[in-house]
């Protein structure tokens, strides 16, 4: 299975050394990486659990749940790739991207299409498959992301306790996580003036009505799509009224 073959392409030898690295990276002042690149970095965390450090989401999906073009993802991990944060490689008819560990500095996998010499690409191998092989694959992989419903504590660690804490109750690890990365979207959007976590007292009451949403039959599309479009809406309020505070003038932004 593809789960059994990843392992062996392991970067790290847990999530928490994982998590030291994806902290370093987003802290590197050195580093010339803008939003988006975060974003995808913090994307990538959170689907690089299982085998830590390796991820295999296809270029579609990370555009969807970054809400970026598929153009804008290819060259942010093209900026991440020559900047050492990652590699990308094949792994049987898997395109992977790989989180760069200090003992890890080069692609090191005769199977990567850079060792072959020619240009990496993260485009999905299965686009040269038949339908019904690709269907296969789409099968093997889900069936082996879905075999453990991990609980809640084993959230990412830069998902803040006390959301962890308000959704333990109703979702676990990976819906937490995917939840927060919306957030987290939504809170770049809003350019804030203080760290994500100076707002976990809004973040939790918003969630709960999310939750109560979710309970009631209320949200009749994506639930992390309603997410994103909640937290969009009450964090820009939030910087209505930071603003307002800051200016006493622009009360007319109320």
């Amino acid at each position: 299975m593809y789960i059994d073959k990843l392992r062996q392409y392991a970067t790290h030898a847990d999530v928490a050394t994982l998590n030291g690295t994806i902290y370093a990276t987003l802290d590197d002042p050195t580093l010339p990486l803008n939003a988006t690149d975060h974003a995808l970095i913090r994307l990538l965390g959170g689907h690089s659990c299982r085998v830590p450090g390796v991820s295999w989401l296809r270029t579609d999906t990370m555009a969807g749940l970054i809400a970026k073009s598929e153009r804008t993802v290819r060259r942010s991990l093209a900026r991440l790739e020559k900047c050492g944060v990652i590699d990308r490689l094949k792994v049987g008819k898997l395109a992977v991207v790989r989180f760069l560990s200090a003992e890890v500095s080069a692609p090191e996998i005769a199977e990567s299409s850079a060792a072959a010499g020619d240009e990496p690409s993260f485009e999905p191998a299965e686009a040269n498959l038949s339908t019904e092989a690709q269907k296969r694959v789409s099968k093997d992989v889900a069936r082996e992301g879905n075999a453990i419903d991990l609980p809640a504590e084993f959230a990412p660690d830069y998902v803040s306790e006390a959301v962890i804490k308000t959704l333990a109750p109703f979702f676990g690890a990976e819906k937490i996580s995917k939840v927060h990365q919306r957030i987290q979207l939504a809170y770049e959007k809003a350019n804030l003036l203080a760290p994500l976590r100076e707002y976990d007292g809004l973040v939790c009451r918003t969630l709960k009505t999310v939750v109560f949403a979710l309970k009631t039959k209320r949200i009749k599309g994506d639930l992390y799509a309603y997410v994103y479009g909640t937290f969009r809406q009450v964090l820009t309020e939030q910087k209505r009224r930071e603003v307002a505070a800051d200016q006493p003038f622009m009360d007319w932004l109320r």
